[in-house]
């Protein structure tokens, strides 16, 4: 039974992953129902105020469920959210047998709707890959049990460990097909984080462009952009900034910060921005990163890639306050007159900053290394790389 359940659990795992680029801040879920060892119907959760992965299982399969077994990757919700609860319409169903990867870490849920259903007589099985089924979530179990998102850096980069000419040129270090691969990265984020230097450097728009994601969303669901945030102390951007001027911007600056400057950068901006200033306490002269990850975890974001020049990057990898470093490497050399990924300094071997990767792999070109930083990301890596037969078995 246990290899049984692990092979439809892992299918569940793979429906899940159809909601990659649309689901959030809602967690993947996939369900896959089961009758005398065939898969009769399976489903997945696609967007945010849409059906549950359970109820649109339900929705396809209209027949008898009372000797039906039901793989979910996540404990079915017990509470009325955007949604009614979906342990409801399990028993009404009369399943005969549930079988759910991991327990919810929301605290409205964890474990109410196993007890649920195990009052009303079902048998419940909870466990079977749970691991993979908690890293390809890791961004939704960090905000509910830390109440911050997954960070995750981006770094394009020369085989010398360049990212660009001392002039400040990076465009392009790598190849397309590396690039589309940041933007589909770039897509499964709920935020995209960057400085003010680099904005007013590259005027950059943070943009999610990538040819075929338009065929990678479920049906009849739109693409919602991330967020775009910008760490920017003193309120130096031009108003003329284009990431300023089509998609939601929050701008973190620092306390203190005069209400009349406030309100007088935004009086330059167009009549249909969608940018909020928001202020957070500063920690040796910056903005306090700790605080800006609460705050998006209070919006509701999971996760979180930073793009952003090699001083906010240094500065986040000495504080430790990185997850996950997406390396971009180019089979290039471009020499000395070049500005490094970062300036780190350690005094001796045993103070290095260490990581491990959890996937390499070659992207036309270039390699695509990723690299985990934290503790968190560190102790779980095991769990974070068998996701990756999960998640990628979904992108191009």
């Amino acid at each position: 039974m246990m290899k049984q359940d692990e092979i439809f659990m892992h299918q569940a795992l793979q429906m899940a992953c159809m909601g990659q680029y649309s689901a959030r801040p809602n967690p993947l879920v996939g369900a896959v129902l089961v009758r005398n060892g065939h898969v009769i119907a399976k489903a997945f959760h696609a967007q945010a105020g849409k059906g549950h992965a359970e109820k649109e299982l339900f929705s396809q399969y209209a027949g008898t469920m009372e000797d039906a077994t039901l793989y979910v990757t996540l404990e079915p919700c017990s509470h009325f959210g955007r949604t009614p609860p979906c342990v409801d319409e399990i028993i009404a169903r009369r399943i005969k047998r549930v079988v759910i990867a991991t327990e919810d870490p929301n605290p409205k849920v964890n474990g109410k709707g196993i007890q649920r259903l195990k009052e009303a007589g079902i048998d419940v099985t909870v466990g079977v890959q749970r691991a993979e089924a908690i890293s390809q979530n890791a961004g939704f179990f960090l905000r509910m049990l830390e109440n911050r998102p997954f960070v995750r850096a981006k770094v394009a980069m020369s085989l010398d460990g360049k990212v660009a000419m001392h002039s400040g040129e990076s465009q392009w270090i790598t190849d397309v097909p590396a690039r589309e691969s940041g933007h589909l990265w770039r897509a499964r984020s709920g935020a995209l984080l960057t400085s003010c230097e680099t904005v007013s450097k590259d005027n950059c728009q943070l943009t999610v462009r990538h040819p075929t994601l338009p065929s990678l969303l479920p049906k009849q669901i739109d693409f919602h952009p991330p967020l775009k945030v910008i760490l920017d102390r003193t309120l130096k951007i031009p108003a003329s900034a284009r990431i300023l001027q089509h998609t939601k911007v929050l701008l973190a600056v620092g306390h203190g910060l005069s209400e009349q400057k406030k309100q007088h950068f935004l009086s330059q901006l167009p009549a249909y921005h969608q940018v909020k200033i928001v202020e957070f306490p500063l920690e040796n002269n910056h903005i306090a990163f700790g605080a800006v990850l609460q705050c998006l975890a209070e919006l509701e974001i999971n996760d979180v890639m930073i793009e952003a020049g090699p001083t906010l990057l240094t500065g986040l990898l000495q504080s430790k306050q990185i997850d996950e470093l997406l390396i971009y490497i180019a089979p290039s050399l471009m020499g000395a007159n070049t500005l490094a990924m970062q300036s780190l300094e350690f005094s001796s071997l045993s103070d290095v900053l260490r990581g491990d990767f959890s996937e390499v792999k070659t992207v036309g070109k270039d390699i695509e290394a990723r690299m985990l930083i934290s503790d968190w990301a560190r102790t779980n890596n095991a769990i974070i790389k068998n996701t990756q037969e999960f998640v990628c078995s979904f992108i191009p």
